[in-house]
């Protein structure tokens, strides 16, 4: 019987760095959902790195507060 090999795939800091990008959209889209929230209010910008994390669809609904977030990027 054959043996499979698996290797473990280390990120690069690129990745690490989309990782948590994208991780920060969706506790920040989570965030707004959660039970005792006070409404679902939207947060008041996002940050470039969730913006980045955000597929096209997430885009295209949060056009108007991205372009306002993006007064506040430096």
């Amino acid at each position: 019987m054959m043996q499979e090999v698996t290797t473990a795939i280390e990120p690069t800091g690129e990745d690490e760095q989309a990782l948590s990008a994208m991780a920060q959209a969706q506790n920040e889209r989570n965030s707004r959902c959660a039970a005792g929230d006070g409404g679902g209010m939207m947060p008041e910008y996002l940050t470039p790195e969730a913006v980045r994390a955000m597929d096209r669809r997430e885009v295209k609904e949060n056009y108007a507060l991205i372009i306002e977030s993006m007064k506040h990027w430096q």
